[in-house]
């Protein structure tokens, strides 16, 4: 296992170079954008990728000749996190392997190709801008609890720093929430507050 970290920049070229060469056509932005945030979730923002697998795209066992096993995969464990994980992967719920690619552009290759052909439903969400679609589409495809609210939101939050142009939630009738009703509508609870404090 070899760590090799990369930044935005080369991670939006690498990731826009393989959807071109994927698709025949450069990403949209809405994709772009999920795939830079999906990436540097997976990866503690491309400062942990391994074997330059920008996706930590698994496989089944090192049959694949170019893959790197995990650190949970056997004693012994350098924390407690590893013997969870270890645990995990006996019941069949972690992975045991991780593909390794030569350079960053066959990883971000492989990721583009694996999304597409794999797992389109998470291309039409990204292409789409919502950020719930894709957490649902991620769970739903490969990692039944990878996206909880908290992992949503900061999907959409990464999604809106690299550039997505994201749908919004429609407003519920009878929610009052401060980003709903805005600066009147905190003058008006901070008013109402004040009455009743009084």
């Amino acid at each position: 296992m070899v760590n090799t970290p990369a930044d935005e920049e080369t991670m939006r070229f690498a990731l826009s170079e393989a959807a071109r060469a994927f698709t025949g056509r450069d990403p949209s932005p809405n994709l772009l954008a999920f795939m830079l945030a999906q990436t540097a979730i997976e990866t503690a923002h491309w400062r942990k990728i391994q074997n330059q697998n920008v996706g930590n795209i698994t496989v089944l066992e090192t049959a694949d000749a170019f893959a790197w096993r995990p650190p949970w995969f056997e004693p012994p464990f350098k924390n407690e996190r590893d013997e969870r994980l270890h645990a995990l992967m006996l019941q069949g719920k972690a992975p045991k392997a991780f593909r390794a690619y030569g350079n960053l552009r066959e990883g971000a290759a492989d990721y583009v190709k694996r999304l597409h052909v794999k797992f389109p439903e998470i291309i039409v969400a990204a292409e789409k801008g919502d950020a719930r679609k894709v957490a649902h589409a991620i769970n739903k495809a490969y990692c039944p609890s990878c996206f909880g609210v908290a992992e949503t939101r900061n999907l959409r939050e990464l999604a809106d720093r690299f550039g997505a142009d994201q749908t919004r939630p429609p407003v519920r009738a009878g929610h009052f929430g401060m980003w709903f009703l805005g600066g009147v509508g905190a003058y008006l609870l901070a008013s109402a507050r004040r009455k009743r404090a009084s």
